[in-house]
């Protein structure tokens, strides 16, 4: 008898451990998410991916794409087209490691996922991304103003030397939807 009621005792612990997390996403989130807000609307980027080890020649991109509020307001999916290839991104704050996740998906079938950290005094998203061989990717969004922000990305491999580097613009085209 005493093994059903310890059995009965940790099955409550766990319903109510999932009670807790399912009341979680309130104001503590839309808190930590807030940050995310800065990139709503339908943004052009223009950017250029520079010469480096990896990279033999220069080349210059451009796109468009929409960020805009999802599920209950508690994700920012972003989705747009660079070059002729489609992209989602998704962008939620884990609470777990008090971070943000970034997953993306494109339609070349590739798809990963980065973590971010929030510079307020900066005004800069810092995403990084580990790869296979010790390759780290490194982008970062720092907001410029109201409609604009500059980004650029570093890949470099485990001893330090760039394989690639990109920089770039973003310009708000449309307002944030109200």
């Amino acid at each position: 008898m005493p093994h059903v009621s310890l059995i009965r005792l940790a099955l409550l612990g766990v319903f109510l451990c999932s009670a807790v997390n399912a009341e979680q996403p309130t104001v503590d989130l839309k808190q930590h998410l807030k940050p995310l807000e800065q990139l709503v609307g339908t943004w052009e980027k223009k950017f250029a991916i520079l010469k480096a080890d990896g990279t033999p020649e220069e080349k210059v991109r451009t796109g468009t794409y929409v960020a805009k509020w999802i599920l209950k307001d508690l994700h920012l999916q972003e989705s747009g087209e660079e070059e002729g290839t489609a992209y989602l991104n998704v962008y939620s704050y884990v609470f777990a490691s008090r971070e943000f996740g970034l997953s993306v998906f494109k339609s070349s079938g590739e798809s990963y996922q980065m973590t971010g950290k929030w510079d307020p005094a900066a005004k800069a998203f810092t995403w990084t991304r580990h790869l296979n061989d010790g390759l780290v990717s490194e982008t970062v969004y720092q907001i410029t103003g109201d409609d604009d922000y500059k980004f650029g990305t570093v890949l470099k491999d485990g001893g330090g030397k760039v394989l690639m580097r990109t920089e770039g613009t973003g310009k708000r085209v449309a307002a944030k939807p109200q």
